[in-house]
């Protein structure tokens, strides 16, 4: 028998609001926690929408300047440059519209749930509070929704599928996310062993909560050799292509990126 997670109330009271702005969808709520779900689902999302999570200390200042030098071309689809953490506050407590006070409030709030929370419990509260498809909340909703097994039993491509679908959960399903399904799948070689690098010296007590300027350096040292940091210059390096990592058009993503 699974075991009942820990309660969200701030998910739980956001989708409520969403849903009663648009109440053509009905909620399929189901918040799972981590040991719940199949493993690679979680690293199918990190390897989509911010494969330098396990390095970065809340803001991917890199992230966000490649995204503002590609979205200078004024095309249709935009990228993104926002971390999981800063959609996971902006899914909490903000608006998805994009304004300059939303992005002051949205820094500081980032800052402090990185130090508040682990990079695990940012990740299940994430799952939790996006959406997966038409008013599909959670990632066990989302396995059943799309492909009518839990999301324990997912395959390693299907979780790469479904985490394609998150820019644009309402328009996109799985079945056409072929090609960039198979572009995840080609980064979640890259995030794994930075996951493993992260927890193995969480558990040695040698990865902390960041100081105040730790945004500004890269955790991952010479002392971690040279395996690690060619994973971490290949994360930085593997391109971006359209549909993952980037915003639907202006406007139309309910996941807020």
């Amino acid at each position: 028998m699974i075991p009942k997670p820990r309660t969200h109330p701030a998910p739980h009271l956001q989708i409520q609001r969403r849903l009663e702005a648009d109440a053509s969808y009905e909620k399929r709520y189901d918040p799972r926690p981590l040991s719940a779900l199949d493993e690679d689902l979680p690293l199918a999302v990190v390897a989509a929408e911010d494969t330098r999570f396990f390095q970065h200390s809340g803001i991917d200042w890199k992230a966000i300047g490649e995204a503002l030098d590609e979205n200078r071309d004024g095309d249709d689809e935009r990228r993104g440059g926002s971390s999981i953490t800063q959609q996971l506050v902006k899914n909490l407590f903000l608006t998805t519209h994009s304004t300059y006070f939303r992005k002051a409030v949205e820094l500081p709030l980032t800052y402090m749930a990185e130090l508040i929370l682990s990079k695990r419990r940012i990740l299940e509260l994430y799952l939790t509070v996006i959406e997966w498809g038409p008013g599909i909340y959670g990632a066990e909703a989302a396995a059943q929704y799309h492909y009518g097994q839990s999301a324990a039993q997912l395959t390693r491509y299907q979780a790469a599928a479904l985490a394609a679908c998150i820019p644009n959960p309402r328009v996109r399903r799985p079945p056409q996310m072929d090609r960039y399904a198979r572009i995840i799948l080609r980064r979640m070689k890259i995030v794994g062993p930075l996951r493993r690098h992260f927890e193995t010296s969480k558990s040695r007590g040698t990865v902390g909560a960041p100081g105040p300027l730790a945004f500004m350096g890269n955790p991952l040292s010479t002392a971690d050799g040279p395996p690690l940091q060619a994973a971490a210059r290949s994360s930085a390096a593997e391109p971006m292509v359209p549909g993952v990592g980037l915003e639907p058009t202006r406007g139309t993503g309910p996941n807020g990126f």
